[in-house]
């Protein structure tokens, strides 16, 4: 990647990391160093040098003496990333799409954007702990759960030569490329309630995502989660073939439900 595009966060962080290089070697990095290191303009340098002072509070100090920079306080870091879980899970989500592309123009062009948003979060990277615990070990069906609940349908394919069902079209290299019964048992209920599925409402904390067509309503349940109807309805968990007339709907997680009446 050339070193102009870096993003300012890779760029202040390599900042740093010259400063306390230069003490070590008692050449002092300054301005003119930062300039051929991104290949960017003084003016960049200046800003980035400001952000850093004012924004992370770095102790830089000027060397007039050794015409470079310092660290008044050498036990200075800078703080983690901090990112939300909407971000990491669209981070993810992201990466696993991409996967279905690979030796494609798109593959090439959406990897080099990742990968800058990659570089920019390199270094510690804060997540809250209940929400890792919870997601990390199934984000792959996570993501496929949440792809098919926004309408983002996964290609399906027959592989002629292996006779076999692929999430990949040119065949299957392990396990992760097969579909399970339950993921076609989601495309089952993405078919029967697809045509329902228009005005979405997102859940408070994502808890979900709704959809409302006419007189009937379709949950998408991202999570354990209660939902209050205004009246009792008669709701069809459409994954598991049950129906029941209820005032709360008690969702489970990667469920699907139609509720009729308005």
């Amino acid at each position: 990647m050339k070193t102009g595009s870096r993003p300012q966060y890779y760029r202040i962080r390599r900042m740093v990391q010259m400063v306390r290089e230069g003490a070590e070697t008692g050449y002092l990095a300054n301005s003119s160093n930062f300039m051929k290191e991104f290949e960017v303009s003084r003016r960049t340098v200046a800003r980035d040098l400001d952000f850093l002072r004012d924004e992370e509070r770095a102790p830089l100090a000027y060397d007039d003496a050794r015409h470079g920079f310092r660290l008044t306080d050498e036990t200075y870091t800078l703080p983690p990333v901090r990112i939300s879980r909407k971000e990491a899970f669209s981070f993810g989500l992201a990466r696993k799409l991409l996967a279905h592309y690979v030796g494609t123009p798109l593959h090439l062009d959406m990897r080099s954007v990742l990968d800058k948003i990659a570089e920019s979060l390199e270094g510690d990277v804060t997540i809250e702990p209940d929400w890792l615990s919870e997601h990390v070990g199934v984000l792959p069906e996570d993501v496929f759960f949440r792809g098919l609940a926004y309408r983002l349908m996964w290609t399906l394919v027959w592989h002629i030569q292996s006779r076999k069902l692929t999430f990949r079209y040119y065949g299957v290299r392990g396990d992760e490329d097969r579909p399970k019964p339950w993921h076609l048992a989601l495309y089952k209920a993405f078919n029967e309630v697809g045509d329902w599925m228009t005005n979405r409402e997102i859940l408070p904390d994502e808890a979900g995502v709704l959809y409302r067509a006419g007189d009937k309503t379709i949950l998408w349940a991202f999570r354990d989660l209660s939902f209050k109807l205004p009246v009792a309805r008669v709701v069809r968990n459409v994954l598991a073939g049950t129906q029941e007339r209820v005032g709360i709907l008690e969702a489970k997680r990667h469920h699907v439900y139609l509720i009729r009446g308005k």
